[in-house]
């Protein structure tokens, strides 16, 4: 949190030589790694009940996408996909 490191970069590619459902593989997957799940504002509602508090905010939002469309522009990608995992 202190280093406010918000943003959780991965790169998938296919390996070559192994057989895979899907070949040729190559995509960056972004994550915004300081609300939400990672926001850890957990508690014991009751005894033995956690809950979690989701907490998503337009500011951190707006960084997070301007971070991948700054990202893809940097490293020659022509295609940003937004993603919403709204059953969590």
């Amino acid at each position: 949190k202190k280093l406010d490191l918000f943003a959780n970069v991965v790169h998938v590619n296919s390996l070559p030589g192994y057989s895979t459902r899907h070949n040729n593989l190559d995509l960056v997957i972004i994550r915004e790694q300081t609300e939400g799940e990672y926001s850890s504002l957990e508690y014991e509602s009751a005894q033995g009940v956690i809950e979690c508090l989701k907490i998503i905010t337009r500011e951190k939002s707006r960084r997070i996408a301007k971070f991948a469309f700054d990202y893809a522009t940097k490293k020659g990608r022509s295609k940003v996909t937004a993603v919403h995992k709204a059953n969590i």
